[in-house]
């Protein structure tokens, strides 16, 4: 009879602990950092369609650095015995990725109205030097060189109108730039030699005159 007693008590013993061992372990197994990881992508995809790999390269590098270092520490962890392992630095880089995109995805748009902006007005701009040069030095001897550098320089500003169109803004600043360094010193140049010109005008009239006055003696 006591044999029975003691049975059933290690049966129910048996059958309660079971249960709260099981429920121990479930309380200390950690549980893994799917959450924070699926928002640390979806927050560097986000950064990614506002051209932040482009317009904000350094954030958008360090959160793909912190991902990565997420990833590998996760990796890492899930080697080990499930009771032993330990998220907190997964959950660290995880964090940091998701804080840097959006600061990235942020960055990247504010980049990109401003240089829009500024390639607008620079295009702008660089039509005015085109027209004057169009118009006052289309007929004017101009060095073979400078007629080289001044029709570079509209090639590129074309191309620039293009891809600044197309939405390519850092690209189109790239070209902006050589365009106005090639198109504005051909420019100056050009004014320079045309002033030259002018200021040494009333000398070479006064040795035609003279000339002209030499041979009206013979």
């Amino acid at each position: 009879m006591r044999k029975r007693w003691r049975d059933l008590i290690i049966v129910i013993a048996v059958a309660v602990s079971v249960p709260l061992i099981i429920m121990i372990l479930i309380r200390i197994t950690p549980s893994p950092p799917e959450a924070e990881m699926e928002n640390a992508i979806l927050q560097l995809s986000k950064a990614g369609t506002k051209r932040a790999d482009t317009y904000s390269k350094k954030l958008y590098t360090e959160a793909k650095i912190f991902y990565d270092s997420a990833m590998v520490n996760w990796q890492k962890e899930n080697k080990r015995f499930i009771f032993f392992r330990d998220y907190q630095k997964v959950l660290k880089f995880a964090e940091l990725s998701s804080k840097k995109s959006t600061q990235a995805a942020d960055n990247s748009v504010v980049s990109t109205i401003n240089l829009k902006k500024t390639n607008s007005e620079k295009i702008d701009s660089l039509d005015i030097i085109v027209a004057a040069i169009n118009k006052y030095f289309n007929d004017y001897p101009l060095s073979a060189e400078t007629r080289s550098r001044i029709s570079r320089g509209k090639m590129l500003l074309e191309e620039a109108r293009i891809t600044y169109k197309k939405g390519e803004y850092l690209k189109s600043n790239r070209k902006l730039t050589d365009a106005e360094y090639l198109l504005t010193t051909s420019y100056d140049n050009a004014l320079a030699n045309l002033k030259s010109y002018f200021d040494s005008y009333p000398l070479w009239k006064k040795w035609v005159n003279a000339t002209i006055k030499e041979s009206e003696k013979w």
